[in-house]
């Protein structure tokens, strides 16, 4: 079976006790991902770690993601975003029935297939980056993307992806995001 692999070198971000915990959440959260299935979702095969190396085995996905078709120029037909959307929201409801969210919803975890079969990818690995930091403590992730409940750090579910699947789907249809700002807090406040 030909395979794409995800590795993340989770010993370079965390140390320690911190290091443990996050390995034990990075598969919990691989376990619980690799349980949905549903044809909008990229299916997971196995995650183990070789080497210091955190990695996940997922199926592999002919296309591109859905960056390119956010930038003024290159934008799709408003009836094929809209589709494209609504395959993503079919999937969005599927895993939130199973209590599991996403945290990442954006253009780059989407991908668009040769078939035009939609996938959204990265279940169960946004959790682990989101609560990454780099060495000066500054959160990694998408913040142009996040519903304020998620900006603020509060607990989100299910509508928190909807928000995100809302700012993808108007990036998409503009070329342009909703809410810009050169921090947290001028994102949260817009």
């Amino acid at each position: 079976r030909e395979v794409a692999i995800k590795t993340m070198a989770l010993s370079q971000e965390f140390e320690g006790d911190e290091l443990k915990d996050v390995k034990d959440r990075f598969f919990r959260e691989a376990e619980t991902a690799g349980m949905l299935n549903h044809p909008n979702i990229v299916t997971m095969f196995d995650a183990g770690e070789e080497h210091d190396l955190a990695f996940i085995a997922m199926e592999f996905l002919d296309g591109t993601d859905l960056a390119p078709y956010t930038k003024k120029g290159k934008l799709l037909p408003q009836m094929a975003t809209m589709k494209i959307c609504g395959k993503v929201a079919e999937a969005l409801h599927y895993a939130s029935n199973q209590r599991v969210v996403h945290r990442d919803i954006k253009p780059a975890n989407i991908m668009l297939l040769k078939d035009k079969t939609v996938k959204v990818t990265d279940f169960g690995i946004a959790r682990i980056t989101a609560s990454s930091k780099t060495k000066t403590g500054i959160v990694l992730g998408t913040p142009s993307y996040m519903s304020p409940e998620q900006l603020s750090g509060k607990h989100v579910d299910g509508r928190s992806n909807i928000f995100s699947l809302g700012v993808m789907m108007y990036e998409m249809l503009v070329g342009v995001r909703p809410f810009k700002g050169d921090s947290m807090a001028t994102l949260l406040f817009q």
